[in-house]
């Protein structure tokens, strides 16, 4: 109970001001969208929503994106922690990027950059060892991004973004 009003007393909307991101702030956003990173909006503004097991990973995401927070809560049946920002004005125009009739998307003019990449994998990638049982000592492994929630269309967007990227090289920094 306590938890949830605080909860509504952050979502005030009177406290609800325009936070500006600088562009790396862009590329984590945008990274954690294509993710599991989710906008709610209403008629003005939107807000940042992320459950994670990984504690540690929602405060890393909470000190890089500066929306206000609302307090972590943990989710017992499934063994989950979330977090939600405060509404923010300017985070409206992410929404309206990343979705399309209430169901996200991935953005046509989407650019794909060393932050985006790595902040999408940290948010809904995984690291696989396919043949660890039968050959132990091999060090062949699988990273995957989960894209279930985009459609084929969306899919193979992404798949030539990545192409383009992996012939251009990833820049150092």
């Amino acid at each position: 109970e306590e938890t949830k009003l605080l909860i509504s007393k952050a979502n005030a909307h009177s406290i609800n001001k325009p936070v500006f991101l600088n562009e790396k702030q862009i590329d984590i956003l945008n990274g954690l969208l294509l993710g599991d990173g989710h906008l709610d909006s209403n008629k003005s503004s939107a807000r940042y929503t992320q459950g994670c097991k990984h504690r540690e990973f929602l405060e890393h995401i909470m000190s890089l994106l500066p929306f206000g927070w609302c307090p972590i809560w943990h989710d017992k049946r499934w063994n989950c922690y979330h977090i939600k920002s405060h509404f923010v004005p300017n985070l409206r125009e992410s929404w309206k990027k990343f979705y399309l009739n209430g169901k996200k998307i991935v953005p046509q003019d989407l650019q794909i950059n060393r932050e985006v990449l790595l902040y999408w994998f940290l948010s809904d990638g995984s690291v696989r060892f396919p043949n660890k049982y039968k050959f132990p000592n091999s060090t062949y492994f699988e990273i995957k991004l989960a894209t279930d929630g985009f459609t084929r269309d969306e899919n193979l967007l992404l798949v030539s973004k990545l192409l383009f990227l992996l012939h251009r090289g990833l820049p150092s920094q």
